[in-house]
């Protein structure tokens, strides 16, 4: 085989992987503007949730999951039936509720307080590699 054709062979090969790499590349990170929409929607839910079942009650709820259950057992009460979520990390959706920001994802929530927060103690772009927008150096806890 000639040099010329060896070669053409592995410019195209080259080129295949690349676009294989691109192509795998854009299926990954297209939903990362959504992951983050969503968790903050979850977070502002929650705490309009918090707030709006304090008014009710005259007491901060226990718990998030408090909130759902309340909504549950009292469907006039216009607070939120699903549970709050963290999409970012690779749980989607994660659920956890934690009182202590540890940085495990899910949700922090200070019964105290009222305070609601993401708990995720690093920047975006620790959790989303591959995230290169406006909120990457953003710290979701920080929201």
């Amino acid at each position: 085989m000639k040099w010329w054709k060896m070669r053409f062979k592995i410019v195209i090969c080259v080129f295949l992987l690349i676009c294989i790499a691109f192509f795998l590349w854009i299926e990954e990170v297209r939903y990362y503007p959504k992951k983050i929409f969503s968790t903050e929607f979850s977070l502002q839910l929650a705490r309009k949730d918090v707030e709006r079942f304090k008014e009710i009650n005259n007491r901060l709820p226990m718990s998030l999951s408090e909130i759902n259950t309340y909504a549950i057992e009292n469907p006039n009460s216009h607070l939120r039936e699903i549970p709050f979520g963290e999409y970012i990390t690779d749980i989607d959706g994660n659920r956890e509720e934690y009182g202590e920001l540890n940085g495990k994802g899910g949700l922090f929530y200070n019964p105290n307080t009222g305070e609601v927060k993401v708990n995720l103690t690093k920047s975006v772009g620790h959790y989303l590699r591959l995230y290169f927008g406006k909120q990457r150096n953003e710290i979701p806890a920080e929201w």
